[in-house]
């Protein structure tokens, strides 16, 4: 071999696992050595497969040390625009590489769990053999840290993530930690044992958020909580203003026996009319966002659709007024069987309006 072939040799093979003591001269006898490491069938599509990636990462190496010195050979007589130029190119490499290695790792928990280690392995190895979460590498502050901010890779990439289309990209460190998906997929495979694969966990950033589900998801009706007044003061006004109130459970039951499909029973239908999207809105079969000055005149358009003697008025925009004459006339057609409900954070006329439409 030339020198510089030498070179580029022993630069591939330092990402060997047998970077000491293979016998391989060539990047062919590389790839075939891993294969057979691993005990791998070469001529298997999973081989040929795991084989062209094998052989493009061994040549990347080398390119990527190469680059290495470029940079340092050419750094100091850099205009300071080329300088920067280059920085962004390798930092957008680093996420590309980061992206095939969270796309590499997606099967790897399935695969892991087939393995049928016992559950005191799988508690002293954690859920990953290797990884977890490649997200986390792209925290400019440590993720163990109360907060974190994140880098992102480009306006198009952050596009996705605000749209939910890359999650290897995190849009808010409160909610979506990569260290909280490591605890949650931990968390299953302690406790779901063999059957990890068929379950899944979800942990809080949020202790309201936290005391908020478990509650809803523990108390039925005429259940009786005792706590000591002494909680945290968010968590004793939940508790008091929300589970306690007086038919809330029961409300929340009934709404929800009346919108099951396939029992013979026409399902209920729900119209959410809301500034902020809440709860409700988010389970209501037609949605409408209106500003809070905009309620009244939308409730009056309402009252005037269904008949309410004396009461007149025009909805703000074409859309709020169409809403508004769909929802009169789903209204006057079950007529007995419907029922407007208000905040209580809405005027009096509001509410007026409301029980007139009731009557």
């Amino acid at each position: 071999m030339a020198n510089q072939t030498i070179d580029n040799f022993d630069r591939m093979k330092r990402l060997s696992p047998q970077r000491n003591s293979t016998t391989a001269t060539s990047l062919d006898e590389l790839v075939h050595q891993q294969l057979n490491y691993f005990s791998i069938e070469p001529a298997s599509e999973y081989g040929q497969t795991l084989g062209r990636i094998v052989r493009r990462m061994y040549e990347s190496q080398d390119d990527v040390e190469h680059l290495w010195k470029i940079t340092l050979d050419s750094i100091r007589t850099l205009h300071q625009t080329d300088r920067i130029q280059r920085f962004n190119a390798k930092k957008f490499l680093s996420f590309q590489m980061a992206k095939v290695l969270d796309t590499l790792q997606n099967p790897s928990r399935a695969s892991y769990q087939a393995l049928g280690f016992s559950d005191e392995t799988l508690a002293a190895k954690g859920p990953y053999p290797v990884f977890d979460n490649v997200m986390a590498i792209f925290s400019a502050t440590p993720v163990i840290t109360r907060t974190a901010t994140y880098i992102y890779a480009c306006a198009e990439w952050i596009e996705d993530a605000f749209h939910g289309k890359e999650l290897m990209l995190e849009i808010y460190s409160r909610l979506l930690n990569p260290t909280s998906v490591c605890l949650a997929n931990h968390i299953v495979d302690l406790e779901a044992g063999p059957y990890a694969d068929q379950y899944m966990a979800w942990n809080f950033n949020s202790g309201m958020a936290a005391i908020d589900s478990a509650l809803s998801h523990l108390l039925g009706r005429d259940d009786i909580l005792i706590k000591s007044r002494n909680v945290y003061g968010g968590a004793h006004q939940l508790i008091h203003d929300w589970f306690a109130k007086p038919g809330n459970l029961a409300y929340m039951r009934q709404f929800a026996e009346m919108r099951k499909p396939g029992e013979g029973k026409e399902i209920s239908r729900v119209y959410a009319v809301e500034t902020t999207l809440t709860t409700m809105g988010m389970k209501a079969d037609h949605r409408l966002a209106l500003k809070p000055s905009q309620v009244e005149n939308f409730v009056r358009a309402v009252a005037q659709g269904v008949g309410v003697a004396g009461v007149s008025g025009q909805a703000d925009g074409e859309k709020a007024t169409k809403f508004a004459a769909a929802l009169a006339q789903d209204l006057k057609a079950h007529a007995g069987k419907s029922l407007v409900l208000v905040g209580d954070e809405q005027p009096a006329m509001v509410h007026a309006l409301a029980h007139a439409i009731n009557e």
